[in-house]
């Protein structure tokens, strides 16, 4: 998002300067309107206002020189952005049900069991405010208990849990986990079937079933079943078992359902803006609006992009030729005007000697570096230059892909676990394949430009 607003900022710059200097009529324009155009870009910065909230700050200044194409690389912008408000905002309703980690808490299969649990409603009553439901905060009791070794207070709960209504597989097969670890096979079995029986595609229950069988010597059954337990578990996510790699007797455990998790949170759709602003995510992004009008703010950013276009048939604004910067003031549709007359018309330097000749060069080796330079700063402005819109999103996205890869593997990392070597080795590539990314983006940027003005017969030697 912040790599699309400045290409496009930059791509709008060259004009922006112009119209400043136009409305505003500043003294020494040619100095100041630069200058003007530049604070314009560091004043949200400065002023320490969010980071989406600075991106649409760019993208409104830039909106009346973009072209069709430039603008839905904005739209994406703004649906990313608002993706952000309401995903941040999710997040922060998953923490309220499954409550914090604490970093001193034990590393189980399901995350670290926390050692503080949210608050949560009555059994009787249903949950309110920020309180996390009833059974989920029971779940993930039962499943510490398990993971900590004490199976018979994790029977318990998850048989409080069936009588409650909450008749899962997850439950049923967790329950017959925690019945096998004390020894009670056949009462284990029976929350296996009944797991299975619930949803015959259930690969812990049925991997644990067909455990379960062999321990009782029902082999029969376990024969039949066999085949659909060791496909279901090959499939299972993110471990991706091999049953030969696993121990006779091994159990596998059912997480929080995700189904029953979406369910919680669908049904407090409508806390998810109210309650934004309470999320980490929303202060550092979105400051200091409020969650309803920073949602507000986001629909006004587009749909000023959609105003101008109805706009530009009567408003006039510079339009800075592609291929060689010359600046013009037009009016009415300007897809037609991104290249001058003489860019269309196919004259390099090939006019008549003197001032204006010289002045041409001069402007053709500004804007030549001026791409060049937005290039090499933000990978795929130089595409914008070129007319490769789509393209440069597609960059955008996969270079976006690989920055957010290095912002998650530079965690904290305190050396000697396991999780630390796996972050050094993430950081390292995800590094490696950014930079990699980066060059190839201004290399492309550059070289699709140098091609455009070739085309347009201005890449030519002075004469």
């Amino acid at each position: 998002m912040i790599l699309i607003s400045i290409a496009l900022f930059l791509r709008a710059r060259p004009s922006l300067e112009l119209d400043i200097s136009r409305i505003v009529r500043l003294p020494k324009r040619e100095y100041l309107a630069p200058l003007a155009a530049a604070v314009l870009f560091v004043f949200p910065l400065v002023a320490g206002i969010g980071l989406a909230v600075v991106v649409c700050y760019w993208m409104v200044f830039s909106v009346a020189y973009l072209r069709r194409g430039e603008l839905m690389l904005m739209t994406a912008a703004i649906l990313l952005l608002a993706s952000l408000l309401l995903g941040g905002s999710m997040l922060h309703q998953l923490h309220k049900v499954t409550g914090d980690s604490p970093a001193e808490g034990w590393l189980g299969a399901d995350g670290y069991i926390p050692q503080q649990w949210p608050a949560e409603a009555s059994k009787s009553r249903v949950p309110v405010g920020g309180s996390a439901p009833y059974w989920l905060v029971e779940f993930s009791r039962a499943r510490a208990a398990m993971q900590a070794g004490n199976h018979e207070q994790a029977e318990r709960i998850w048989t409080e849990l069936v009588e409650a209504g909450k008749d899962i597989p997850e439950v049923r097969n967790n329950r017959g986990i925690s019945r096998a670890n004390q020894g009670k096979i056949k009462d284990a079995l029976s929350d296996f079937e009944a797991a299975f029986a619930k949803r015959l595609e259930d690969g812990p229950a049925l991997w644990n079933a067909y455990q379960a069988y062999l321990q009782v010597f029902n082999l029969e059954r376990a024969r039949l079943i066999q085949p659909l337990a060791w496909d279901k578990v090959r499939g299972l996510s993110p471990f991706r078992f091999h049953p030969s790699d696993m121990e006779a007797g091994e159990w596998l455990a059912s997480p929080l359902p995700l189904s029953e998790v979406t369910g919680v949170l669908l049904q407090r759709w409508n806390a998810l803006l109210w309650e934004a602003g309470e999320g980490v995510f929303y202060r550092m992004f979105f400051r200091p609006l409020t969650p309803q009008v920073a949602l507000l703010f986001l629909l006004l950013v587009w749909l000023s992009s959609v105003t101008w276009k109805f706009l530009a048939l009567r408003v006039w604004v510079h339009a800075t030729c592609r291929g060689c910067g010359s600046q013009t003031l037009v009016v009415g549709i300007r897809e037609a005007t991104d290249f001058c007359n003489m860019c269309q018309t196919h004259v390099g330097w090939g006019i008549r000697a003197g001032e204006d000749k010289e002045r041409r060069a001069l402007g053709i080796r500004m804007h030549r570096n001026y791409v060049k330079a937005a290039s090499v700063l933000v990978p795929g402005s130089g595409g914008l230059w070129s007319g490769m819109e789509f393209r440069t999103m597609a960059y955008v996205v996969l270079l976006s892909l690989s920055l957010a890869a290095v912002s998650l593997s530079l965690g904290a990392r305190e050396g000697g676990d396991i999780v630390s070597e796996l972050q050094s080795i993430a950081a390292r590539w995800a590094i490696i394949s950014t930079a990699a990314l980066w060059l190839a983006g201004a290399v492309w940027g550059i070289r699709s430009f140098g091609r455009m003005q070739r085309m347009l017969g201005i890449n030519g030697e002075r004469g």
